[in-house]
């Protein structure tokens, strides 16, 4: 109020806007929080209209995408970023969804980086309605499982190479069984042709010269089908190697590197790690079913260390029984035939040892005695008298020993027994070097 132009008394209202203060502070400290956890987050927060146009995306779209906020909001729709070849499928997925305003989750889609890198998102997201539930838009996140997915297609790889290795070793060893069944019928012929060759021996005295001589027919075919044995197992073996072997070796490398940059503590480091574990262990066998079926060794060193190796690897570590190995280290040039021959021989004497001989120690002595090669195997087992498995190889062991005997002499070499029953045994293999060095044409 004024009186005589002066200002003596004023009029006026408060009004409480504590809780206004209140409800706007915070509003602040929600959209300040929100900001932060949006700026923090491991996903790219997004929104967009209901025509796809992004109306806002988070500071992680840059490092995810390349594309900072600014370049995409009211300027890109979702589907732009889409991988080319997959875009209008994904499109058409997405505003079938949009139609029923449903929330989904877990949208995996490949995109494009600014960059061109390919970019696999892993997307979920609400639709955004007015009060009358009409659509106003979306908002969502975006993970990025780029990495996740190639582990997944390397691993997917991986696993179908297992698959093929696998198959193929299947049916290396069903051509391998198909061969010793091969084998055994041809021997158990042999055994057949054999019996009744002694029975025409004793019905015609008469034939005797042309008995023999079919006889060393028979023997001939015994060392050629020893011969071809061994080479079918070589050939095997060496496929196996070549093939099966190197791929498994070939995968395990690319698991090994794949495992190294998995992260750690996860089930795809553990699935990986598992995988692994497997195909070492696929390797160990593929590896054993190669030296069992033939030395790599006797081809690529020669006799000598094949028989030394197969000595120790056989003998002593997988039987514990004690070894020696002595040789004069003279040159030996055998020929081949001879070489597979001897380290057959060798090999089955060995076996003997192991099965019958009930030793504790085992010893291999090679020497050249001119244009021969000695060879003596021995034991300290229980022993035998010689007489009753070299003529007829009816007791335990004698039916090698009867083989090992014919071999020889085809090829014109022969062998003795020393043995006692109790003191242990030795037996010493003489043949030639070379096939021209032998006489009367055996």
């Amino acid at each position: 109020h004024i009186v005589d132009g002066k200002t003596v008394r004023l009029t006026g209202t408060f009004q409480d806007i504590t809780e206004r203060k209140k409800a706007e502070e915070a509003l602040r400290e929600s959209e300040e929080h929100f900001r932060q956890v949006v700026e923090n987050a491991q996903e790219w927060i997004w929104e967009v209209d209901a025509n796809g146009l992004y109306t806002y995306a988070s500071l992680l779209a840059e490092k995810i995408l390349g594309y900072k906020p600014e370049e995409i909001v009211g300027k890109k729709h979702f589907y732009d970023l889409f991988y080319p070849e997959d875009r209008e499928r994904l499109k058409k997925e997405a505003f079938e969804a949009f139609a029923r305003k449903e929330s989904f989750r877990e949208f995996i889609n490949r995109n494009v980086h600014k960059n061109g890198q390919t970019i696999w998102l892993s997307t979920s997201g609400v639709p955004v309605l007015d009060d009358k539930g009409n659509l106003l838009g979306y908002r969502g996140a975006d993970a990025d499982i780029t990495e996740r997915e190639k582990a997944e297609e390397a691993l997917k790889a991986a696993n179908q190479q297992l698959q093929a290795s696998e198959q193929q070793l299947r049916a290396a060893n069903q051509q391998l069984q198909a061969n010793e069944q091969q084998l055994k019928a041809t021997n158990q012929q042999l055994r057949a042709s054999q019996q009744q060759l002694r029975a025409a021996n004793q019905q015609l005295r008469a034939s005797q010269q042309q008995l023999l001589a079919y006889q060393e027919q028979l023997k001939s075919l015994a060392s050629q089908l020893t011969l071809t044995e061994e080479h079918e197992r070589h050939r095997i073996a060496t496929d196996l190697h070549a093939t099966i072997g190197q791929l498994l070796v070939s995968s395990k490398l690319q698991l090994d590197t794949l495992r190294a940059s998995a992260p750690s503590g996860g089930d795809l480091a553990k699935t990986l790690e598992e995988v692994c574990n497997l195909l070492e262990e696929t390797i160990q066998q593929t590896r054993t079913l190669v030296f069992d079926l033939s030395s790599p060794v006797l081809y690529e060193l020669g006799f000598e260390t094949a028989v030394a190796d197969w000595l120790t690897e056989q003998i002593k570590q997988k039987h514990n029984i004690k070894t020696e190995f002595e040789d004069d280290r003279q040159p030996k040039p055998l020929d081949n035939d001879i070489r597979i021959l001897l380290f057959r021989d060798v090999r089955e004497l060995l076996i003997n040892v192991v099965k019958h001989a009930h030793a504790t120690k085992a010893k291999v002595s090679i020497s050249k005695s001119g244009s021969q090669i000695e060879v003596s195997v021995e034991d300290d087992g229980w022993g035998f008298d010689p007489k009753e498995v070299t003529a007829t190889g009816t007791k335990k062991g004698g039916f090698g020993l009867f083989s090992i005997r014919e071999r020889l002499e085809q090829l014109g070499g022969h062998f003795e027994i020393k043995s006692a029953p109790g003191r242990g045994c030795r037996v010493t293999m003489m043949a030639p070097l070379k096939k021209e060095n032998v006489k009367n044409g055996g």
